[in-house]
């Protein structure tokens, strides 16, 4: 009989209902979901990385390698994406050198995703099978990991953070075999250190800051193999784990030289950058997203069954002698809550929910069945273990069944302590959502997804998420490998000309300004409460204002006032027009404006349009003296000004433009 006791035959189907309806809800939602924001980052990660061996997003390559302004060198490498496009290799969506942005490329690599979820459940009910010595438990904890919204509901396309979690857990199955084997169990120990090395490839290849982790977890079964008094050591499994992790790194420094090959420069690098990355600090950001976004029936049982299991063990009424059992609990523990409470203590900016702490997930459900399981044995009648039971059974139903309701979008996930706070969980961060707006978006428009607001007024201008600040003006429609939308959309041919007054925000947060017209919106369930996804919008265009000489950069300076088609490295001191690119600001009396200087180099033919509408230019040297026609027509909200340069034979630099004349 297991320690834990044997939970009822009953429940074991049920969790094995949960399990089969959660596979079949992550299948589906594979091919359902829409592109997500983070993937098409990695998409095009993985195009400079085939092109120049740096796992780098555009624009952010130096000379000797990254530029000085990029703050994410060591905070991604590229093994899933590797993965992931390998699969697309194998059906025909890509080329091995090529890296596609089609529907169907993204498909395979949301159910690529999915496909190591699946490995990550099967692990945990292994784990779990060695933990407690039952597989029904194994079964028990399996299906507490699908019923989490959190987990199930990124295991359809989360590229960067479900592997990350599937590799730690590999890792930590690997560390819990060899603590029960001894040494003659060669075979054992090869799978053992297998797993250990998948782990440590997969979750250190995909973020490396996750190293503290596994080396926490490796370092735990080290010391509990060293000789003790009364015990002879285990040096022999000291040696596996030792053989396991440095052939991950072996394996991990021939993928991907640039950074693995560096050793303390990457682990401190990403630490570093990971725990530097820019955006809101909140130092109960962690445990007000976990008392509102896990299922409360199972955070109560994780809670209050681990308390009392520490509490029997430390005082004694569990006199069982430490042994193996002990160290893999800890390694469990250690996987769920460690980095947790280090990010907690260290209070980093975080955001989209607990998905940065996914890795936990895993562990966590394990320590949940283990808490079901302690409450369960705690009772001293039949009836009342059933009636726990029966709660941990529709602890996992309910919030599946809410994940039905929200699909394919579960990991918008809140249960009913976060409406009872009135907290606002972010419906769809990951835009997701967005292309089912591909038949409401109007022929032509612009469109900005999940639109920067400012003073009231949405911007035509994404907020900024890591990507170049020049990438914020753009049409994320026609943005090429960082659009959702593109392969959604029937090709027009009408984008990427003249500004127009009006544009499209899609927004997945807040309510509509009262200049902006709503012209759809995605909605779903949550129990008895609807939410909304996500909302389009046909919005005005408004302009910053114009407050003196603009200077702009590659660095960002000026960014706010760019409307498209702009590029520059980040340590550029000007910006750079190919084709066509556009800026603007409002000013009163634009009528009045009669010369704009504009200061810059070209090397082919340049032709200026403000408001649409061709301009008289003076070529002097270093700059251009622009004069608008008169009168001018309007653009969106009285006042607006909009400069457009239009390049033929060559390219443009621009590094300030002023108002040089205005007449009354």
């Amino acid at each position: 009989m297991s320690p834990w006791g044997d939970p009822p035959r009953w429940l074991i189907w049920l969790c094995a209902a949960v399990i089969v309806a959660g596979a079949a809800l992550t299948v589906a939602g594979a091919f359902r979901i829409g592109i997500t924001v983070d993937e098409t980052f990695h998409v095009v990660r993985l195009r400079n990385y085939f092109d120049h061996g740096w796992y780098l997003l555009d624009d952010d390559l130096g000379p000797s390698g990254p530029g000085a302004w990029v703050t994410d060198s060591y905070v991604y490498a590229p093994v899933t994406a590797l993965f992931l496009h390998l699969l697309n290799v194998v059906v025909g969506n890509e080329a091995w050198s090529g890296v596609s942005t089609s529907a169907d490329a993204y498909v395979v690599r949301h159910l690529g995703v999915a496909l190591l979820a699946a490995w990550t459940v099967a692990s945990v009910a292994v784990a779990t099978r060695l933990v407690s010595g039952s597989w029904r438990w194994g079964v028990v904890a399996s299906a507490v990991l699908v019923a989490l919204p959190m987990w199930s509901g990124h295991a359809m396309f989360n590229v960067k953070d479900v592997p990350v979690a599937a590799g730690y857990t590999f890792a930590t199955l690997g560390c819990m075999v060899l603590v029960t084997l001894d040494r003659s169990a060669r075979r054992r120990r090869a799978v053992a250190v297998l797993l250990l090395f998948v782990g440590v490839v997969l979750a250190v290849g995909t973020r490396p800051a996750i190293w503290p982790g596994l080396a926490a977890a490796i370092g735990l079964v080290a010391v509990a193999s060293l000789p003790r008094p009364g015990r002879a050591g285990q040096v022999w499994r000291i040696a596996d784990l030792a053989v396991g992790s440095i052939a991950g790194l072996a394996v991990l420094a021939v993928i991907y030289p640039s950074v693995y090959t560096h050793p303390v420069r990457w682990a401190l690098g990403a630490a570093s950058e990971s725990a530097g990355y820019q955006g809101e600090r909140f130092w109960a950001y962690i445990p007000v997203m976990v008392m509102c976004t896990v299922p409360v029936v199972l955070l109560v049982f994780g809670v209050v069954g681990s308390v009392a299991r520490f509490r029997r063990r430390v005082a004694g009424r569990d006199t069982t002698p430490l042994g193996h059992r002990d160290v893999m609990m800890a390694l469990v523990v250690s996987q769920a809550l460690l980095l947790p409470v280090i990010l907690m203590i260290r209070v980093p900016s975080l955001n989209g929910g607990l998905r940065h702490l996914l890795f936990a997930a895993p562990a966590v459900a394990i320590l949940m069945a283990s808490g079901i399981a302690q409450v369960r044995g705690d009772m001293s009648s039949k009836r009342a273990r059933t009636v726990v039971a029966a709660v941990a059974a529709a602890g996992m139903a309910v919030p599946l069944a809410t994940q039905v309701q929200l699909f394919p979008l579960a990991y918008s996930y809140g249960n009913p302590l976060s409406d009872a706070a009135g907290l606002d969980v972010p419906a769809d961060f990951w835009q997701a959502s967005f292309r089912e707006y591909a038949d409401v978006i109007p022929s032509g428009a612009h469109v900005v997804c999940g639109a920067e607001k400012r003073d009231g007024h949405l911007l035509r201008q994404m907020p900024f998420g890591g990507q170049s600040w020049l990438a914020l003006s753009q049409d994320c429609a026609t943005v090429g490998a960082l659009s959702v939308l593109q392969p959604y959309l029937e090709p027009t041919g009408a984008r990427g000309g003249a500004v127009g007054p009006d544009f499209v925000a899609l927004i997945w947060r807040g309510d509509a300004p009262d200049d902006c017209t709503e012209i759809g919106r995605v909605t779903r369930r949550r129990l008895a409460t609807e939410v909304v996804a996500s909302r389009a919008l046909l919005c005005p265009l408004v302009l910053s204002d114009y407050e003196g000489p603009i200077a702009v950069d590659g660095a960002g300076n000026g960014a706010r006032y760019l409307l498209g088609g702009w590029t520059a490295d980040g340590g550029d001191p000007d910006i750079t027009v190919e084709d066509r690119a556009s800026l603007g600001f409002r000013t009163e009396g634009v009528d009045g404006v009669a010369r704009l200087r504009v200061r810059g180099t070209a090397d082919g033919n340049v032709d200026f349009l403000v408001n649409n509408v061709p301009a008289r230019v003076q070529d002097s040297s270093g700059s251009w003296l622009v004069r608008p026609a008169a009168p001018l027509p309007e653009l969106g909200e009285p006042g607006n000004l909009v400069l457009t340069m239009v390049v033929t034979g060559g390219r443009a630099r621009v590094s300030h433009v002023e108002v040089e004349e205005v007449v009354g």
